[in-house]
């Protein structure tokens, strides 16, 4: 196929400077920190903003007992790829997602 046919995909990510973030969330409990965020008080950390997580259904407090299941799909020798789902006891599915890593070696 030559390129005529083909469209660009591009994607622009706008962020703030995340030692910011940090810094503000000094003195805060973990809790407290992502409430401010969800809040809008606080902005979103830059990843949020790149990681694809496909959410299914909502949570809510009869939800009960859920938990993270993560898979390393593969390692290579420059990057990585991973899988995490959310169940709750029964295993009905909440969210999903993957992600691709670069491997950074010092």
């Amino acid at each position: 196929m030559s390129d005529a046919g083909k469209e660009a995909r591009t994607r622009t990510i706008s962020w703030e400077d995340p030692r910011a973030l940090a810094e503000a969330g000094r003195g805060l409990s973990g809790l407290e920190y992502l409430r401010k965020i969800v809040a809008g008080e606080l902005p979103r950390p830059p990843i949020g903003a790149l990681m694809k997580v496909n959410y299914i259904c909502p949570m809510t407090a009869e939800t009960g007992r859920v938990r993270c299941e993560a898979k390393v799909i593969h390692v290579g020798g420059r990057t990585a790829s991973a899988e995490g789902r959310v169940v709750d006891e029964s295993g009905k599915l909440y969210a999903h997602g993957t992600t691709t890593c670069i491997i950074l070696r010092s």
